[in-house]
C-alpha cells in the first residue's frame, strides 16, 4: 500500500487516476464504436470519458463531487461560466449524461448511433483540453 506525506500527493494521483479512467473510457468507446459493438457500451463510455475528465478538474480545484447531475452543473460553474471551457463541453456533457439514461434503461428511446458519432469526437476534445489545463489551475 502507497503512503502518502501529504494530502497534496494524494489529490494530485487522484487527479491522474481520472484522467486515465476518461482516457481509458475514450479508448473503449472508439473500440466498441469500431466494432460495431452495443451502442449502450458505447454511450457509457462517452459519458464516462467526459464524467471522469470533469472529476479530474474538479478535484484540482478542491471542489467536492456530488451526483452526476450536481457534478455537471458544478463544472458549469467552474470553468464554462469562467470561459475555461466553451459551452459546447458543457451542453455535449449534458447530452452525454442524457444519453447515459437512455443506455442504463432509465430513458426510453434507443441509442442512435449519428449521436453517439456526433459527441464522441467533442469528448476526445474534451479530454484533450483538460488534460492541457489541469497543470495550470
Amino acid at each position: 500500500m502507497m503512503e502518502y506525506g501529504n494530502n497534496t500527493e494524494l489529490e494530485s494521483d487522484l487527479v491522474r487516476f481520472k484522467l486515465v479512467q476518461a482516457r481509458d473510457s475514450l479508448d473503449q468507446a472508439r473500440s466498441l464504436l469500431a466494432a460495431n459493438m452495443d451502442l449502450d457500451l458505447v454511450g457509457n463510455n462517452v459519458f464516462y470519458a467526459m464524467y471522469y475528465a470533469i472529476l479530474a478538474l474538479l478535484l484540482k480545484r478542491k471542489v467536492p463531487p456530488a451526483t452526476q447531475s450536481v457534478t455537471l452543473s458544478l463544472f458549469d460553474r467552474e470553468f464554462v461560466q469562467t470561459g475555461f471551457f466553451d459551452r459546447r463541453f458543457s451542453e455535449a456533457g449534458h447530452s452525454a449524461f442524457e444519453l447515459r439514461k437512455t443506455c442504463s434503461g432509465e430513458g426510453s428511446p434507443a441509442v442512435d448511433r449519428k449521436d453517439i458519432e456526433a459527441l464522441l469526437p467533442v469528448a476526445e476534445d474534451f479530454v484533450r483540453k483538460a488534460e492541457e489545463l489541469i497543470p495550470r489551475i
